[in-house]
């Protein structure tokens, strides 16, 4: 079973009000708990990682950061929405 079947039999099993980002599976890299108002675990997804899945399915950088921000990051669906981290800032 792959990081992220595992990770996602976890959020079933924890709260099954977590979303999953389709298509950005590469990209999910834990969950989290504890942040207000969330009420159970959430998916965690690298942001670079998920920008750099855009680009290999076509899009530019500029565009797929446009994509992240607006259409992924910017989609809040609720309590189980996942959080996007950027974790390249720090290396």
């Amino acid at each position: 079973m792959s990081r992220a079947e595992q990770i996602a039999v976890f959020l079933e099993d924890m709260n099954p009000d977590a979303m999953l980002a389709d298509g950005l599976e590469d990209a999910l890299v834990g969950t989290t708990t504890g942040m207000w108002p969330v009420r159970g675990p959430v998916a965690v997804y690298d942001r670079e990682r998920c920008l750099k899945i855009f680009m290999k399915d076509g899009m530019t950088e500029e565009q797929a950061c446009e994509h992240m921000s607006f259409n992924v990051e910017g989609a809040y669906v609720g309590e189980g929405t996942p959080v996007f981290c950027d974790f390249s800032s720090f290396e």
